[in-house]
């Protein structure tokens, strides 16, 4: 017989020819009992692919209730192509099968350099092969459905592929950089310059190692008290003190702090014979650019000479606080001659620009 030459199985004639919209089904033994019966159809919850276009309605399990819908399924195994070129999928008594889809998930996908990963299989339609790759991993490869742990000992970014099918066919499913791998930073950092004079300001260099990609910076005693650049700079220290300075640096390996205690040492303002008289200067020593305060807002006659005793600079005010600049004179120690228009008092002052 044709059915049985074509699955190798044994079959009953029935004269008939079934309806694929669907319709009732009884089968009767030679006692005309009757041994099962249902009612197909070809609307959902039933498989609608058998509707005249080639596949078979298939009874996944005998054990279960054949007049449940869900316990059928459309047959996807080729069979044969008739004489009329017509394809038909059918496979009696084995079943039934789905397309296979590949997925599978990672215990951690962010590892430290020589960790290892766990990967679990989570691909539908009962696959019967798997076959995985790890690029960057070690074993690169692996062939079933649980692989090993995977070690990593290499920093970077790896893709990760499973390959799997079953007798409906193929799947794969590739995931891109999907493990990353490195290390946490290690935290470090420099200042310029670490003591300096109430009022001057420092500029910090982050020195971190492993890439790190956030900031935070502390500064005791410092303005802005915190920062979250990678180097920041002209940090102001307006009070005498020795500070401390944290820095934490972070990237999705981990994070680090470094403490320097007692790091940045601010000295008080100017030296002793500026501290009283008419006015005092501030900060002292300096790099060239420093201040003259003058608390009574008193009308005054400054000049500056250098030590061969010429005057290089002069200038009149009566303002609360004049700024001066001997920046393109060079380092040295000058001296600041102060007059009082009104009174003829004068002092003297030394600056020291180094």
């Amino acid at each position: 017989m044709a059915f049985e030459a074509a699955y190798g199985l044994p079959s009953y004639q029935y004269s008939g020819a079934l309806n694929n919209s669907g319709e009732f089904v009884e089968i009767r033994n030679s006692y005309d009992m009757v041994v099962d019966s249902l009612t197909y159809d070809d609307a959902a919850p039933w498989p609608m692919d058998p509707d005249g276009n080639g596949p078979s309605l298939t009874f996944c399990d005998p054990s279960l209730d054949n007049a449940v819908p869900e316990n059928w399924n459309v047959s996807i195994e080729l069979a044969f192509i008739n004489t009329e070129g017509d394809s038909l999928f059918a496979s009696p008594g084995t079943g039934c099968s789905s397309w296979p889809v590949a997925d599978f998930v990672a215990d951690i996908t962010v590892v430290t350099t020589g960790g290892s990963v766990n990967f679990t299989d989570l691909s539908t339609g009962d696959p019967l092969e798997w076959v995985w790759t790890f690029p960057g991993g070690t074993p690169g490869a692996y062939v079933g459905q649980t692989p090993p742990p995977i070690a990593y000992n290499t920093a970077g970014s790896y893709n990760v592929i499973l390959y799997i099918s079953n007798a409906a066919g193929t799947s794969t499913e590739e995931k891109i950089d999907y493990i990353n791998v490195g290390n946490a930073p290690v935290a470090d950092f420099s200042a310029n310059p670490t003591s300096l004079y109430v009022g001057e300001t420092v500029d910090f260099t982050d020195l971190s190692t492993n890439t790190p990609d956030t900031w935070l910076w502390e500064f005791e005693g410092g303005q802005p008290a915190t920062s979250a650049l990678q180097n920041p700079a002209s940090i102001l220290y307006p009070f005498e003190g020795i500070y401390d300075v944290t820095l934490t640096v972070s990237n999705i390996f981990g994070s680090d702090v470094m403490l320097k205690e007692n790091y940045i040492d601010v000295l008080p303002m100017g030296i002793g014979e500026n501290q009283a008289g008419l006015v005092y200067i501030y900060p002292n020593p300096n790099n060239g650019a420093f201040n003259v305060a003058n608390p009574g807002n008193l009308s005054l006659e400054i000049r500056v000479f250098n030590l061969l005793g010429e005057m290089v600079q002069s200038s009149t005010t009566s303002q609360g606080v004049m700024g001066f600049n001997l920046e393109s004179l060079g380092k040295g120690i000058y001296f600041i001659q102060i007059r009082d228009m009104e009174s003829g008092q004068k002092a003297s002052r030394k600056v020291v620009v180094r």
